[in-house]
């Protein structure tokens, strides 16, 4: 259903699909419209991106009475569109930071069963590289694992095979803003979720969107969430450096006897980084540091990559096998796909058509 994708795109920030011209012209389906999309015009962040969506609305419906006369004088346009725009114009400027700042709220489940949707919420950033990183906003990589995750949740997330007791440790590395650990979260919540960044910047972004209590993220006086003590204790921050290596890796509990799932999207980028994320990935899946070696012939990581500089990734790939990492290519096209706005699962925040022949997807696991 056409509509149904608008909202997905609306709430996600998402180039939108506009409904066509004609349909658009007729006051009942404005209605329709405003109705369906006002539920996200309460918040003070994406001001900018809203005054270019209902701008746009606006001059598909008079071009459509430009070329249809009949309709401009029959239709009209709903006085609560003009309304809305205008109050976006004449807002008061928040403070520039505040500006910055986007909620987007990522929906997945049958597109044509609104109901039954699930969503991720997640403050993000506008600019691609903000506060010297680029960890502030989702990346196409990012969906593209998202997505890999919903549609193969059963045979990833689910207890370790051979024992329903035992749980899986899901830990994310360069997490930004969260959408992987939340997704794997929430498709499992009986799965335990660490999430990891080294940024202080991203840090609280983080927790923000995860809504704990260790922190409270305040831009120009402006209070982003009210926090919640998190009382589940099976989902936490840490800050990871990947070239620290007195602590590669990320130790469990003492009595840990479970499975490992690294995550990790668009972590490849810098070739000097690329020793230290890969000795990371390793200790993490087969700890070095904790007392117990964990689920270690059960675990794995998977790590999705837009790959500008395949050089780099070549290094990555390559350093892989050095350090006694088995690599196995996974196809990614099915998560493409579910992508797309009329499909069902989460979609891409930013238009993938230049890059998308670029995302690659590895498991990594620890060789015999």
């Amino acid at each position: 259903m056409e509509i149904n994708q608008l909202i997905r795109s609306y709430a996600a920030h998402s180039p939108p699909t506009i409904p066509h011209p004609t349909w658009l012209a007729q006051l009942n389906n404005q209605i329709i419209l405003f109705d369906l999309l006002s539920q996200y015009s309460d918040h003070q962040a994406g001001r900018t991106w809203k005054l270019r969506f209902w701008k746009r609305i606006i001059t598909v419906i008079e071009r459509e009475f430009k070329r249809d006369p009949v309709l401009y004088q029959e239709e009209e346009i709903d006085e609560r569109i003009l309304n809305y725009y205008i109050s976006l114009q004449h807002q008061q400027q928040p403070d520039k930071t505040i500006e910055e700042i986007e909620l987007h709220i990522y929906y997945y489940g049958p597109i044509n069963e609104r109901d039954s949707w699930s969503k991720i919420n997640l403050y993000e950033n506008k600019a691609s590289i903000s506060q010297g990183t680029t960890g502030l906003r989702s990346w196409g990589a990012s969906v593209c694992l998202s997505n890999y995750l919903i549609l193969n949740q059963e045979d990833i997330l689910r207890s370790t095979p051979d024992n329903q007791s035992q749980t899986t440790t899901i830990i994310e590395l360069g997490s930004g803003t969260g959408l992987l650990g939340l997704l794997a979260y929430q498709l499992n919540p009986r799965n335990r979720v660490i999430f990891s960044d080294f940024n202080q910047h991203v840090i609280d972004r983080l927790r923000s969107n995860l809504d704990l209590k260790s922190v409270k993220l305040k831009i120009g006086g402006f209070l982003l969430v009210d926090f919640k003590e998190d009382e589940r204790r099976n989902i936490s921050v840490v800050n990871v450096d990947w070239n620290d290596h007195s602590k590669a890796g990320i130790c469990h509990d003492e009595d840990w006897n479970g499975r490992t799932i690294v995550l990790g999207s668009d972590l490849v980028y810098d070739p000097d980084l690329v020793p230290g994320l890969v000795t990371t990935i390793k200790h993490t899946l087969k700890p070095q540091h904790c007392s117990s070696s964990g689920g270690g012939s059960q675990s794995f990581g998977l790590i999705c990559g837009t790959v500008r500089a395949p050089e780099t990734w070549d290094l990555f790939i390559s350093t892989c096998g050095e350090q006694g990492l088995d690599v196995e290519y996974l196809d990614v096209q099915k998560a493409i796909e579910y992508g797309n706005p009329n499909s069902d699962g989460i979609i891409f925040p930013q238009s993938l058509d230049q890059s998308i022949d670029k995302l690659k997807l590895v498991k990594l696991s620890i060789s015999d």
